[in-house]
């Protein structure tokens, strides 16, 4: 799993911000279309906070959906 700061093509990617909420890139990263080419097998993506800028945080501003 990766952080969802990362543009993944056809899945939605907030980078923990409200206003990215329903965003759904039509390209990715490079660096997360590289991974399965080196074996990895994605699991999903992981909560993070407010764009990234935060590095300990209590609780989140805006909660993911399932």
């Amino acid at each position: 799993a990766y952080k969802d700061l990362y543009a993944t093509r056809g899945v939605r990617t907030t980078a923990g911000s409200a206003g990215l909420a329903d965003w759904v890139p039509a390209a990715g990263s490079t660096c997360v279309a590289r991974l399965p080419g080196g074996g990895c097998v994605v699991l999903g993506k992981l909560i993070t906070p407010g764009v990234g800028f935060r590095i300990q945080f209590p609780g989140l501003a805006f909660r993911p959906r399932a």
